[in-house]
């Protein structure tokens, strides 16, 4: 009965003792984790060495090699140090990626492929330009506004109707890497509108929400400056009146109210800066 009694008391022990020693566990992991420190060194010389950092003075550094040997350098022969405490996520041969931090992109050549002006042929149907600004949430997700400039036609094949419009998307995008290391692939979706630019000939036709899906790829490099690429799958609303392809049917010409979506596969060449 003595036993019994006491019984609830020491289950009771048992499990403050383990808490507290899961608890003493976990802190010692997570200030492992937290003074694990990569760095890449680059020397006077030109040369670079990466390893995780063990101690530092005001004199030298010690950090271990990928090969576990300990390495110590003295700072008057290091030109500058990077860090991933300071956002910066290392590859091979002294290429980064960046991981915290504001970044901007722009993809001076943005290919258009579609239906096109002339009958619904599937082709080249215009160009733009795309400029983002982003910010790194962390190592996977990233988010900011994007803005571009295009000119571009479509085919309305109810209407038998080909048309081309000159538009500025403005919208939120969202991207998530799907891998870290090396070049990083990602996933990219945007939304936002279509701002209308009165030029050329059908001039009662209006842009209206803009949408955008698919994958980038950013390659490393030794700067801030990388090159970049995107393909995706581009809808723009367009709506208005129809009108004439040919001076010619101008005349005789009955115009008809339209909505579609013109569908595009866009290229996206460019560079960024800290992506």
């Amino acid at each position: 009965m003595f036993g019994m009694s006491h019984m609830p008391k020491a289950i009771l022990l048992i499990v403050v003792l383990n808490s507290s020693l899961f608890s003493q566990l976990n802190a010692q992991i997570q200030q492992l984790e937290f003074e694990k420190e990569v760095i890449c060194v680059i020397l006077n010389k030109g040369s670079y060495i990466i390893g995780e950092l063990k101690n530092e003075t005001n004199h030298d550094l010690e950090f271990v090699m990928p090969g576990g040997d300990n390495l110590f350098i003295q700072r008057k022969d290091i030109k500058k140090i990077r860090r991933t405490s300071e956002g910066y996520s290392f590859t091979k041969r002294g290429r980064f990626n960046f991981d915290k931090g504001l970044y901007c992109s722009w993809h001076p050549f943005v290919i258009f492929y579609g239906e096109s002006y002339f009958r619904g042929n599937r082709g080249f149907t215009g160009l733009g330009t795309q400029l983002s600004v982003g910010r790194h949430h962390n190592r996977r997700l990233s988010y900011g506004l994007t803005a571009a400039y295009f000119e571009t036609d479509n085919y309305y094949d109810r209407l038998d109707f080909g048309y081309w419009f000159t538009a500025a998307p403005i919208a939120a995008f969202i991207n998530f890497n799907l891998n870290l290391r090396g070049p990083r692939l990602y996933c990219t979706a945007k939304l936002g509108n279509a701002f209308k630019i009165d030029r050329g000939w059908f001039k009662d036709i209006h842009s209206g929400l803009y949408g955008a899906m698919g994958l980038g790829i950013v390659f490393p490099t030794r700067s801030l400056s990388r090159f970049t690429m995107e393909l995706e799958n581009v809808f723009i609303k367009s709506a208005g009146l129809t009108g004439p392809r040919f001076i010619f049917e101008e005349e005789n010409f009955v115009p008809e109210p339209f909505s579609t979506y013109a569908k595009y596969i866009t290229l996206k060449l460019g560079v960024s800066f800290r992506q």
